[in-house]
């Protein structure tokens, strides 16, 4: 049985809601720059739908039938979320750059020669994370890594590998998506982004695996570790179709077609009573952790995905 992980509670709600759609079009501009975010996302919080912009900051969503007071959220790494209803959206949306709180700067010197690996796939059975919304907005998926305890001067990611999932029932295209760095918050959740911009990376066609050199960026890991996020980018390029089978109430299975967004990155099950797994999904509301998914219904008979990345850090 196949092992893909999707989300898509209101698949038939959002089916008939968008029956008749009404087309935005505009521009996510930086405040100061004037030019394009790329990549930012749209996201309306009351209907759980949303979109990515493109590499230029342009962006095209369907509203539908819906009240001019309805809120969206407009927001990309390094820049403060914008709030807004769509009767007060104009062609360009300005976001502000963020202003991250000062940190106290260490400086070290990169030394690498020494190393540790960490692979949270050995002896896990695999399984594929796709859109944790379902294909309706941008999500998020994030998990935690400590810092190694042999490492006690600097402490740097060396490099991450991240892996793929096969697209069911497509052909394995090229796909973008972002990957982040974040500090861990006082909450223990993810926090701040220790890129300010995240990297925006390109899976190529059949890839199986990519691996992504980070010494470049000389990334200092803190003493309370890093989460490390990739997070889907919805455009058009990322976009594919999906046949899904829902039952209704008299017991018989109806195909519906649903868009999706590549890449399907490839994760780990883990068992919903783990300790602490420090695995997170993110939601309209927030951080949550994958343990709180309900999955009863799927292959996955209650246990949980989580993201697994190969991570090597160096001194």
């Amino acid at each position: 049985m196949s092992r893909v992980f999707f989300l898509f509670g209101f698949l038939l709600a959002s089916s008939l809601i968008f029956a008749q759609e009404t087309a935005f079009r505009g521009k996510v501009i930086d405040a100061n720059s004037k030019e394009g975010v790329p990549y930012a996302h749209l996201i309306l919080p009351e209907l759980k739908r949303g979109t990515s912009a493109d590499v230029h900051g342009d962006f095209r969503f369907e509203a539908g039938q819906v009240a001019q007071s309805m809120q969206v959220l407009v927001s990309s790494v390094g820049y403060e979320t914008r709030t807004l209803t769509l009767g007060t959206m104009s062609e360009a949306i300005a976001l502000q750059p963020s202003l991250n709180a000062l940190r106290e700067v260490v400086i070290y010197d990169l030394q690498d020669r020494r190393s540790k690996r960490i692979n949270p796939f050995v002896g896990a059975k695999i399984v594929g994370l796709g859109n944790f919304s379902g294909g309706a907005y941008p999500s998020a998926l994030a998990r935690y890594y400590a810092r190694p305890k042999k490492f006690d001067q600097g402490c740097f990611l060396k490099n991450l590998e991240i892996d793929f999932y096969r697209v069911l029932g497509a052909d394995n295209p090229a796909a973008k998506f972002r990957l982040r760095i974040l500090e861990v918050a006082e909450d223990g959740l993810p926090g701040t982004d220790l890129l300010d911009d995240g990297l925006v990376l390109e899976k190529p066609e059949n890839a199986a695996k990519m691996k992504v050199n980070m010494l470049p960026y000389k990334l200092s890991v803190p003493s309370e570790g890093v989460y490390i996020v990739v997070e889907h980018l919805f455009i058009p390029e990322n976009k594919f179709t999906e046949i899904v089978s829902v039952q209704n109430n008299e017991g018989n299975y109806i195909n519906y077609e649903v868009e999706r967004y590549a890449p399907i990155f490839k994760g780990v099950e883990i068992a919903r009573n783990q300790s602490n797994p420090l695995c997170f999904y993110k939601s309209l509301t927030g951080w949550k952790p994958v343990t709180q998914l309900d999955t009863a219904g799927s292959a996955l008979a209650g246990n949980a995905p989580a993201p697994a990345f190969k991570v090597l850090f160096t001194d």
